[in-house]
């Protein structure tokens, strides 16, 4: 069991809460140059808006789930057939790059599948919601999120080997790119988020 070292939030209410808190910190640490910060708040938008993705596309059996739901066995079919070759197999949640690869393989079998047997009530109505996503641009987005989470990584593990002229000449530009994506992401959730409609279809709590 993960040992939680922060209390999650409990409710709606409180997640509200935290988004509008944590927009007001990053707003005041761009205007004040604490760009590092703003990154780190980039960051974490994106991670929960993927998270977001996971639990309203049902592969989430509650919100506090560290892995995808046992029901959802039909997913690590999807991942592996449309894995790449530089991602590994198997479906993990714990890294931004693990929700990514589902996201991705998700994007590309709902946009190039004619269809799905009709024993499978999941995929059906996943494969419909996710016909709905700009699938084009969905891939575009993931790839430049990837570009963007390189160099956030190279950021907070190697900043101290890093040429201070480099990492200066666009880290403003860097923030406000990992913004944009983050919003963007955002966007993209909200078709498959309206009326909890995969989660309703098979029965899972909203």
């Amino acid at each position: 069991m993960l040992e939680r070292l922060i209390k999650p939030v409990a409710s709606t209410s409180a997640k509200n809460d935290t988004y509008r808190k944590y927009m007001g910190r990053h707003s005041k640490a761009v205007r004040e140059g604490f760009l590092f910060e703003a990154m780190l708040i980039d960051y974490a938008i994106l991670e929960d808006r993927l998270r977001s993705f996971l639990y309203h596309a049902g592969l989430l059996k509650t919100r506090n789930s560290i892995k995808i739901d046992s029901f959802r066995k039909s997913i690590q079919g999807i991942v592996n057939e449309y894995a790449e070759d530089d991602e590994r197999k198997g479906v993990g949640i714990g890294s931004i790059s693990g929700k990514l690869k589902i996201l991705r393989c998700l994007t590309v079998w709902a946009s190039t599948t004619e269809g799905v047997s009709i024993q499978e009530k999941y995929l059906t109505v996943l494969k419909r919601q996710m016909e709905s996503l700009d699938s084009e641009r969905v891939l575009q987005m993931i790839d430049e999120i990837k570009q963007w989470c390189k160099y956030r990584n190279e950021i907070i593990h190697c900043l101290m080997n890093k040429s201070i002229e480099s990492v200066d000449s666009n880290l403003k530009e860097r923030e406000e790119q990992g913004f944009e994506l983050a919003k963007e992401l955002s966007s993209v959730v909200k078709p498959i988020k309206k009326g909890n409609v995969i989660r309703r279809r098979v029965g899972l709590p909203v």
